[in-house]
């Protein structure tokens, strides 16, 4: 570790805090929420090597099934965090964008393969025409750098999928948007969901108008049949919703999939929404997996 950080110029007192950050998770395979909680106190700014250790500790305990396999998040105060820096309420969407980055790093660090994202729902349209163009023109942006190879979806080896009614976006952004699916087709090891255009109830009434169109005769159309329809149909459960800013509700979003997913709501807003914050999370739900476990355990349920 010492030499880890000297390497890169990191000086003594960084090197001595990346010693009490691996003292911290070495300690927590043994005390693991004592050891992990005392970590997030700390509050320091660690590479990325000592991340991924962190991250294995929390994801890999034992008889817990390994991490998550499906994650969403809500991305909420992006305005509120930029109206606190004195900037205008757009100017947050810029910082939300770099956020979500770091954030899609530290999922594939964690080992979860599907990232689901809030990115604009159908009712956004209604905001003013400045901010809906604005958002339109940082979300071409964002998918046009997803074409180049160097872009941080590319090597985390995301391949991009948009959830939402397309008819409803620009014709540019949606020309983006296609060329970003077809620059990162090739993976398919992780899946990023982007919702544009998208709520929950039109999900659900496309999904049900689907199952509806391709019943035979006098099928009797359940719940496995609807699911089958919804645009998230080929990825896992959902096992983790998180909502950034505090604000307890989940604004006509994977209303369906996080029916017994575990519900977050971290008070950051997304811009400030740390590492730390994300795996206090974690700890949040396998704590809640854990207390389960046991209680399966001792009922003897499989």
């Amino acid at each position: 570790v010492c030499l880890f950080c000297l390497f890169h110029g990191m000086g003594s007192d960084d090197v001595i805090l990346a010693l009490a950050a691996v003292f911290f998770v070495c300690l927590s395979y043994m005390l693991f929420d004592v050891g992990m909680l005392q970590l997030l106190k700390m509050r320091v700014t660690l590479p990325r090597v000592l991340r991924k250790e962190i991250l294995s500790a929390v994801c890999m305990r034992d008889g817990l099934g390994g991490p998550p396999r499906h994650i969403a998040f809500i991305m909420d105060g992006n305005r509120r965090w930029a109206k606190r820096q004195g900037l205008r309420a757009t100017d947050g969407h810029p910082r939300g964008g770099d956020r979500l980055l770091e954030v899609l790093q530290w999922c594939m660090d964690a080992g979860i393969d599907v990232v689901t994202i809030y990115a604009f729902s159908i009712e956004n349209f209604k905001r003013s025409e400045t901010e809906v163009e604005s958002i339109m023109k940082l979300a071409k942006e964002h998918f046009d750098r997803m074409c180049e190879d160097g872009d941080l979806v590319q090597e985390c080896e995301f391949r991009l999928r948009i959830l939402g009614d397309r008819k409803r976006i620009p014709q540019d952004v949606r020309e983006s948007m296609d060329r970003a699916i077809e620059a990162t087709c090739h993976h398919r090891r992780r899946t990023l969901n982007v919702c544009f255009s998208y709520t929950s109830r039109d999900e659900m009434l496309t999904a049900l108008d689907m199952a509806i169109r391709n019943r035979s005769g006098t099928q009797i159309l359940d719940e496995i049949e609807v699911s089958r329809h919804l645009f998230t149909a080929e990825n896992p459960e959902l096992d983790i919703l998180i909502r950034t800013s505090g604000d307890h509700r989940l604004s006509d979003f994977l209303l369906w999939q996080s029916s017994f997913s575990h519900l977050a709501f971290p008070k950051a807003t997304w811009p400030e929404f740390t590492f730390y914050d994300f795996v206090n999370v974690l700890l949040e739900y396998y704590g809640l997996r854990s207390e389960r476990h046991r209680m399966d355990v001792k009922m003897n349920l499989p």
